[in-house]
Protein backbone atom coordinates (compact mmCIF):
# COMPACT_ATOMS: atom_id res chain seq x y z
CA UNK A 1 0.00 0.00 0.00
CA UNK A 2 1.65 3.21 -1.16
CA UNK A 3 0.71 6.67 -0.01
CA UNK A 4 1.68 9.96 -1.63
CA UNK A 5 0.94 13.53 -0.67
CA UNK A 6 1.35 16.53 -2.93
CA UNK A 7 2.07 19.15 -0.29
CA UNK A 8 1.74 22.08 -2.61
CA UNK A 9 -1.09 23.54 -4.66
CA UNK A 10 -0.72 23.65 -8.43
CA UNK A 11 -2.45 25.70 -11.09
CA UNK A 12 -5.14 23.84 -13.02
CA UNK A 13 -6.70 25.39 -16.10
CA UNK A 14 -9.57 23.82 -18.06
CA UNK A 15 -10.85 24.40 -21.58
CA UNK A 16 -13.55 22.85 -23.77
CA UNK A 17 -12.30 21.94 -27.26
CA UNK A 18 -14.21 20.92 -30.35
CA UNK A 19 -13.11 17.93 -32.41
CA UNK A 20 -10.92 19.89 -34.83
CA UNK A 21 -9.15 21.72 -32.01
CA UNK A 22 -8.63 18.47 -30.14
CA UNK A 23 -7.06 16.69 -33.13
CA UNK A 24 -4.79 19.63 -33.88
CA UNK A 25 -3.66 19.98 -30.26
CA UNK A 26 -3.11 16.26 -29.90
CA UNK A 27 -0.91 16.09 -32.99
CA UNK A 28 1.11 19.11 -31.86
CA UNK A 29 1.57 17.76 -28.35
CA UNK A 30 2.57 14.31 -29.62
CA UNK A 31 5.36 15.97 -31.58
CA UNK A 32 6.87 17.76 -28.56
CA UNK A 33 5.97 15.86 -25.35
CA UNK A 34 5.94 12.21 -24.23
CA UNK A 35 2.73 10.52 -23.06
CA UNK A 36 2.46 9.64 -19.39
CA UNK A 37 3.03 6.26 -17.74
CA UNK A 38 -0.60 5.05 -17.87
CA UNK A 39 -0.88 5.26 -21.65
CA UNK A 40 -1.63 2.26 -23.80
CA UNK A 41 -0.66 3.67 -27.16
CA UNK A 42 -1.47 7.32 -26.66
CA UNK A 43 -4.69 7.02 -24.60
CA UNK A 44 -5.91 5.25 -21.48
CA UNK A 45 -9.21 4.73 -19.69
CA UNK A 46 -10.12 6.19 -16.30
CA UNK A 47 -13.00 5.13 -14.08
CA UNK A 48 -13.65 7.15 -10.92
CA UNK A 49 -16.13 6.35 -8.18
CA UNK A 50 -16.96 9.62 -6.40
CA UNK A 51 -18.11 9.92 -2.79
CA UNK A 52 -20.09 12.58 -1.01
CA UNK A 53 -21.72 13.11 2.34
CA UNK A 54 -25.33 12.20 3.05
CA UNK A 55 -26.41 15.81 2.42
CA UNK A 56 -24.08 16.22 -0.60
CA UNK A 57 -21.86 18.77 1.11
CA UNK A 58 -19.05 18.45 -1.45
CA UNK A 59 -21.47 18.91 -4.34
CA UNK A 60 -22.98 21.99 -2.70
CA UNK A 61 -19.54 23.51 -2.07
CA UNK A 62 -18.69 23.14 -5.75
CA UNK A 63 -22.03 24.47 -7.01
CA UNK A 64 -21.77 27.47 -4.70
CA UNK A 65 -18.20 28.12 -5.85
CA UNK A 66 -16.67 28.11 -2.38
CA UNK A 67 -12.98 28.99 -2.54
CA UNK A 68 -11.89 25.93 -0.54
CA UNK A 69 -13.44 22.54 -1.19
CA UNK A 70 -12.52 18.88 -1.57
CA UNK A 71 -13.74 15.60 -3.02
CA UNK A 72 -12.96 11.91 -2.55
CA UNK A 73 -12.85 9.28 -5.26
CA UNK A 74 -11.53 5.78 -5.95
CA UNK A 75 -9.84 5.72 -9.33
CA UNK A 76 -9.05 2.85 -11.69
CA UNK A 77 -6.80 3.00 -14.78
CA UNK A 78 -7.34 0.78 -17.82
CA UNK A 79 -9.79 -1.47 -15.89
CA UNK A 80 -6.99 -2.81 -13.62
CA UNK A 81 -9.13 -3.47 -10.55
CA UNK A 82 -6.19 -4.45 -8.34
CA UNK A 83 -4.41 -1.15 -8.97
CA UNK A 84 -6.79 1.38 -7.46
CA UNK A 85 -6.22 4.75 -5.84
CA UNK A 86 -8.18 6.47 -3.13
CA UNK A 87 -7.73 10.18 -3.82
CA UNK A 88 -8.59 13.35 -1.96
CA UNK A 89 -8.48 16.36 -4.25
CA UNK A 90 -8.50 19.79 -2.65
CA UNK A 91 -9.25 23.06 -4.38
CA UNK A 92 -8.31 26.56 -3.28
CA UNK A 93 -9.72 28.95 -5.86
CA UNK A 94 -8.10 27.75 -9.14
CA UNK A 95 -5.28 25.92 -7.34
CA UNK A 96 -5.42 22.17 -6.72
CA UNK A 97 -3.55 19.55 -4.81
CA UNK A 98 -4.05 15.81 -4.47
CA UNK A 99 -3.34 13.19 -1.83
CA UNK A 100 -3.69 9.52 -2.69
CA UNK A 101 -3.08 6.01 -1.45
CA UNK A 102 -2.86 2.85 -3.57
CA UNK A 103 -5.25 0.01 -2.77
CA UNK A 104 -6.09 -3.39 -4.17
CA UNK A 105 -9.69 -4.37 -4.95
CA UNK A 106 -10.21 -6.18 -1.64
CA UNK A 107 -9.05 -3.25 0.49
CA UNK A 108 -11.04 -0.79 -1.57
CA UNK A 109 -14.24 -2.78 -1.08
CA UNK A 110 -13.49 -3.09 2.62
CA UNK A 111 -12.97 0.66 2.80
CA UNK A 112 -16.35 1.32 1.19
CA UNK A 113 -17.99 -1.08 3.65
CA UNK A 114 -16.26 0.64 6.60
CA UNK A 115 -14.22 -2.48 7.32
CA UNK A 116 -10.78 -1.09 6.63
CA UNK A 117 -8.69 1.14 8.90
CA UNK A 118 -5.17 2.48 8.56
CA UNK A 119 -2.87 4.96 10.24
CA UNK A 120 -2.56 6.82 6.93
CA UNK A 121 -4.22 10.21 7.24
CA UNK A 122 -6.29 9.93 4.06
CA UNK A 123 -7.79 6.63 5.24
CA UNK A 124 -8.52 7.99 8.72
CA UNK A 125 -10.13 11.13 7.28
CA UNK A 126 -12.24 9.04 4.90
CA UNK A 127 -13.34 6.70 7.70
CA UNK A 128 -14.19 9.66 9.94
CA UNK A 129 -16.42 11.16 7.23
CA UNK A 130 -18.15 7.80 6.83
CA UNK A 131 -18.99 7.79 10.54
CA UNK A 132 -19.83 11.46 11.06
CA UNK A 133 -21.34 12.57 7.72
CA UNK A 134 -22.31 9.23 6.16
CA UNK A 135 -19.83 9.53 3.29
CA UNK A 136 -21.00 7.16 0.54
CA UNK A 137 -20.56 6.36 -3.18
CA UNK A 138 -22.58 8.66 -5.41
CA UNK A 139 -21.58 8.37 -9.06
CA UNK A 140 -19.12 6.82 -11.51
CA UNK A 141 -17.37 8.95 -14.13
CA UNK A 142 -15.70 7.18 -17.08
CA UNK A 143 -13.58 8.72 -19.84
CA UNK A 144 -10.62 8.25 -22.13
CA UNK A 145 -7.55 10.38 -21.53
CA UNK A 146 -4.54 11.35 -23.58
CA UNK A 147 -1.92 12.83 -21.27
CA UNK A 148 1.38 14.56 -21.95
CA UNK A 149 4.10 15.37 -19.44
CA UNK A 150 6.99 17.77 -19.30
CA UNK A 151 9.16 16.35 -16.54
CA UNK A 152 11.55 19.30 -16.52
CA UNK A 153 8.83 21.82 -15.69
CA UNK A 154 6.43 19.38 -13.94
CA UNK A 155 3.60 20.05 -16.39
CA UNK A 156 0.70 17.81 -17.39
CA UNK A 157 -1.55 18.45 -20.35
CA UNK A 158 -4.55 16.14 -20.72
CA UNK A 159 -7.33 15.68 -23.28
CA UNK A 160 -10.42 13.84 -21.97
CA UNK A 161 -13.00 12.36 -24.34
CA UNK A 162 -16.05 10.05 -24.19
CA UNK A 163 -16.95 11.35 -20.73
CA UNK A 164 -19.92 9.52 -19.21
CA UNK A 165 -21.63 9.31 -15.83
CA UNK A 166 -23.37 6.33 -14.20
CA UNK A 167 -25.30 6.09 -10.97
CA UNK A 168 -23.62 3.94 -8.31
CA UNK A 169 -24.66 3.69 -4.69
CA UNK A 170 -23.81 0.24 -3.45
CA UNK A 171 -20.43 -1.14 -4.56
CA UNK A 172 -17.11 -0.53 -6.20
CA UNK A 173 -18.46 -1.48 -9.63
CA UNK A 174 -16.64 1.35 -11.34
CA UNK A 175 -16.39 -0.21 -14.79
CA UNK A 176 -19.58 0.93 -16.48
CA UNK A 177 -20.54 0.84 -20.16
CA UNK A 178 -24.04 2.33 -20.07
CA UNK A 179 -23.29 5.81 -18.80
CA UNK A 180 -24.85 9.06 -19.97
CA UNK A 181 -22.63 11.54 -21.78
CA UNK A 182 -22.00 14.68 -19.76
CA UNK A 183 -20.83 16.79 -22.72
CA UNK A 184 -21.41 16.45 -26.46
CA UNK A 185 -19.33 13.56 -27.82
CA UNK A 186 -17.70 15.88 -30.37
CA UNK A 187 -16.07 17.92 -27.58
CA UNK A 188 -13.33 17.18 -25.09
CA UNK A 189 -11.96 18.69 -21.88
CA UNK A 190 -8.42 20.04 -21.99
CA UNK A 191 -6.62 20.44 -18.66
CA UNK A 192 -3.26 22.11 -18.09
CA UNK A 193 -1.56 21.60 -14.70
CA UNK A 194 1.61 23.39 -13.67
CA UNK A 195 3.41 24.72 -10.60
CA UNK A 196 4.08 28.44 -10.94
CA UNK A 197 4.60 29.69 -14.49
CA UNK A 198 3.06 28.32 -17.65
CA UNK A 199 5.83 27.89 -20.25
CA UNK A 200 5.44 30.02 -23.32
CA UNK A 201 5.26 27.06 -25.69
CA UNK A 202 2.10 25.83 -23.93
CA UNK A 203 0.59 29.32 -23.79
CA UNK A 204 1.19 29.67 -27.54
CA UNK A 205 -0.74 26.44 -28.22
CA UNK A 206 -3.72 27.75 -26.25
CA UNK A 207 -3.64 31.07 -28.08
CA UNK A 208 -3.29 29.28 -31.40
CA UNK A 209 -6.64 27.54 -30.86
CA UNK A 210 -8.35 30.64 -29.40
CA UNK A 211 -9.35 28.66 -26.32
CA UNK A 212 -11.14 30.27 -23.40
CA UNK A 213 -10.67 29.03 -19.87
CA UNK A 214 -13.78 27.51 -18.24
CA UNK A 215 -14.84 26.18 -14.86
CA UNK A 216 -15.80 22.52 -15.29
CA UNK A 217 -16.25 19.67 -12.80
CA UNK A 218 -16.89 16.18 -14.16
CA UNK A 219 -18.35 15.22 -10.79
CA UNK A 220 -20.78 18.12 -10.63
CA UNK A 221 -21.82 17.84 -14.29
CA UNK A 222 -22.31 14.10 -13.91
CA UNK A 223 -24.51 14.45 -10.82
CA UNK A 224 -26.67 17.07 -12.54
CA UNK A 225 -27.07 14.87 -15.62
CA UNK A 226 -27.89 11.68 -13.71
CA UNK A 227 -30.08 13.39 -11.11
CA UNK A 228 -31.90 16.25 -12.92
CA UNK A 229 -33.70 17.34 -9.75
CA UNK A 230 -30.34 18.60 -8.46
CA UNK A 231 -30.35 21.33 -11.12
CA UNK A 232 -32.39 23.45 -8.71
CA UNK A 233 -29.15 23.87 -6.76
CA UNK A 234 -27.57 25.88 -9.59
Amino acid sequence: MKCDMKNFFRHEQKYICNYEQMVHLKNLLLSILPCDCHSLGDTYHISSLYFDTYDDRFLMESVEGLPYRKKYRIRCYNHEMNKLKLECKESCFSMKRKEFICLDHKKANALICQNFRSKEKIIEDFYSLQKTELLQPKIVINYDRTAFVDQDFNIRVTLDTNITASKNETSLGIIETNGKGIIDSSFCILEVKYNSCLPDYIARLLRLENLEQVSFSKYVRGRLIIEPHLNCLK
